[in-house]
């Protein structure tokens, strides 16, 4: 419980609304994205976040404008973001 806190307190948490999950079974459908994933997706993508990091998505990948990082990858730099 204290290392979640930790997090909200540094970044943003959105609530889950249901815009979010009609757009999330959009990247389901249309995307073939797993259910948690694109509700992930789908709020940074709502809310204009331009990345996410995620060991979960292909690093690289864009998505309708929403980038995804995956921070664990050998080449990832702070830096290059």
């Amino acid at each position: 419980m204290a290392q979640v806190e930790a997090w909200q307190a540094v970044f943003s948490v959105f609530e889950l609304t249901p815009a979010i999950v009609l757009e999330a079974a959009r990247g389901v459908r249309d995307h073939r994205l797993a259910f948690y994933d694109a509700q992930i997706w789908a709020s940074a993508r709502l809310h204009q976040v331009p990345f996410v990091w995620s060991e979960d998505f292909q690093d690289g990948l864009v998505l309708d404008g929403v980038r995804c990082l995956n921070p664990f990858a050998a080449d990832f730099e702070l830096e290059d973001i």
